[in-house]
């Protein structure tokens, strides 16, 4: 005999112990998952980028602190209306396809960075919303939404074309930071759940170099995102690995730490990334430096310098790397005129010339830029005028961040990027005194980007690039700021 009412009953108590689940659960699973497969599955990172920022928006608007108290009819009422809304203003740009041809493809990604704002200017609108927040974390917030607004208005006074639009979606990116981070601040535990994380991506990222020949090309280890994404991303893991052996307590996740540090320079070496050589010792210079104290950080800091001269000096693959850097640094400079070359400019004499170009680029809009996206049509002027080399105009941005900044976004745009770098890390840096521990991962976080991006202007205008960036900044800054008020309160 079948009985409804029976069904009814499993259902109920199946759907109960799924609500039993608490939101940092949630959380928790993202954070360990995110950093495992970054760099060797297609799309991880941004998958799961999608599903933190997913997430957050939910917790945002349901949050009992965040949004009015309404009847059940009149809540239905307004969810009712509000998807209508925007399933209209969804198919909107299909109805009028002549008249947006070129928008549609961003055309979710503009809906959530119109979302967001609203939400934004809403939310921060309540005295009670504002005053729940340290100082630091409001500035950040006006900080990473002042970025994507100078985007826009850059793409707007240069005039909005094709290009801009392909940015949009990365650029939008940086405006998720806010929802993100309010949702991440809430979890106690989100650090020690990436930090866990970053150890299992470690091993599979290793793994992925052992067992997978379609990982190589040309001999360099590439995983699915090439070596300039994949040897600083993993040095950079295991840097901020490194900080957390002096607060470990439990000696087995110690050995694992240490483990998947050693472990991590294979993959590296294999990349032959000349960027991550370059930094990655710089990186754990710096936390060796916070490890030690008095005469044993001296020690050290000796034994770690003699361990990176030898496995430098010793590993043909870096040896080989540094070598051609200086060969190609003195061929860029025997050249009497390197805009009058027939020959096609190295690795490093491209960057050397992309810098020199800057100040010129710089100066045909110094305050706003000439807009994100429009440096190869504006070094094609000085290239045809033979005054700098044809080459630099085969890529479509300048191989250094600092110049993207000032060439695309002017003055302006150099000041909020700076407000979205150095300024949480000054942040950082003024408490470090008091709170080491807390502060040190962010700082060893944006001390990377800011070294990575010396010669690669990837690490802030590359969707995985910022989807890490963020995340990452949003755990440990958040997890900063929560220590912080333990310990003065």
């Amino acid at each position: 005999m079948y009985y409804p009412s029976v069904d009814k009953h499993m259902w109920r108590t199946a759907i109960s112990r799924i609500t039993e689940l608490k939101k940092e659960h949630v959380v928790y699973v993202l954070l360990l998952l995110m950093p495992i497969f970054m760099v060797t599955v297609r799309h991880w990172l941004s998958t799961f980028f999608g599903l933190i920022v997913l997430y957050s928006m939910a917790y945002m608007f349901s949050n009992n602190s965040l949004v009015l108290k309404v009847s059940r009819e009149s809540n239905i009422l307004r969810w009712v209306v509000a998807f209508i809304f925007g399933l209209s203003i969804f198919l909107l740009p299909f109805l009028l396809l002549p008249l947006f041809s070129e928008s549609i493809r961003p055309w979710i990604a503009s809906l959530i960075g119109i979302i967001v704002l609203l939400a934004m200017i809403y939310y921060f609108r309540k005295e009670s919303f504002v005053s729940s927040f340290a100082r630091e974390e409001v500035i950040l917030f006006w900080a990473f939404g002042l970025f994507f607004l100078v985007f826009i208005l850059t793409a707007v006074v240069n005039g909005w074309e094709k290009e801009q639009t392909r940015y949009l979606g990365n650029e939008i990116r940086y405006l998720l930071f806010i929802p993100v981070y309010l949702a991440i601040r809430q979890v106690p535990d989100a650090q020690k759940w990436l930090l866990t994380g970053l150890v299992f991506g470690i091993l599979a990222t290793f793994w992925e170099e052992i067992v997978n020949p379609d990982a190589h090309y040309y001999g360099r280890f590439i995983a699915v995102y090439g070596p300039l994404f994949t040897g600083p991303v993993t040095g950079l893991m295991a840097a901020i690995l490194l900080v957390q052996l002096k607060t470990i307590r439990n000696i087995w996740l110690g050995v694992a730490i240490v483990a998947a540090i050693f472990i991590s320079i294979i993959p590296i070496v294999q990349t032959d990334a000349r960027s991550a050589f370059f930094v990655f010792p710089v990186l754990i210079l710096i936390s060796v430096l916070y490890l030690g104290k008095g005469v044993q950080k001296v020690f050290i800091m000796s034994m770690t310098v003699i361990v990176l001269i030898l496995l430098y000096s010793n590993v043909d693959k870096v040896n080989n790397r540094i070598g051609k850097a200086y060969t190609e640094y003195a061929q860029y400079f025997a050249y009497k005129n390197p805009a009058q070359e027939a020959t096609i400019l190295t690795s490093v004499g491209l960057r050397i010339e992309m810098w020199r170009v800057t100040p010129s680029l710089f100066m045909e809009n110094p305050v706003l830029g000439v807009g994100r996206g429009n440096y190869q049509k504006s070094a094609k002027q000085y290239t045809e005028s033979k005054r700098f080399h044809r080459d630099i105009a085969s890529h479509s941005h300048p191989h250094n961040a600092y110049s993207e900044m000032l060439i695309s976004k002017g003055v302006v745009g150099l000041f909020v990027f700076f407000g979205i770098t150095l300024l949480p890390l000054v942040m950082l840096l003024r408490d470090y005194k008091k709170h080491a521990h807390s502060a040190i991962s962010g700082i060893v976080l944006i001390t990377g980007y800011l070294l990575f991006s010396l010669v690669d202007a990837s690490t802030f205008i590359k969707g995985n690039y910022i989807a890490l960036y963020i995340v990452f900044l949003s755990v440990f800054f958040s997890y900063h700021i929560r220590e912080k008020r333990l310990t003065t309160e």
